[in-house]
């Protein structure tokens, strides 16, 4: 292949390349749109509640509480002796592996 062939064939796969990046960049700020808007309407329907209350009118809203989060007994794991400090929640992720 000569020079001139490469120099061709780069100019014609950059242009391809940059007919195909037209359509997917207005796709991605088409989508980026939706999701703001999306953000905003939900920032409409949010209700504000207070966490100590549990109340079965909030079953399936969308609510919003702040608060400081407390466990009312220490998280631990037997298997392994773990008792970690300040800890909300413990998970363990095991994976098994066998060679033949």
């Amino acid at each position: 292949m000569s020079n001139e062939q490469k120099r061709a064939m780069c100019l014609i796969g950059g242009s391809i390349l940059l007919v195909l990046s037209i359509p997917l960049f207005a796709m991605s700020e088409r989508h980026q749109s939706k999701q703001v808007n999306l953000a905003s309407a939900k920032k409409e329907i949010v209700r504000e509640v207070d966490p100590r209350q549990v109340s079965p009118d909030n079953n399936n809203e969308l609510i919003h509480c702040r608060g400081e989060p407390t466990v009312e007994g220490l998280v631990y794991d037997t298997e392994f002796g773990l008792r970690p400090k300040k800890v909300m929640r413990l998970r363990r992720k095991v994976e098994m592996f066998q060679w033949v």
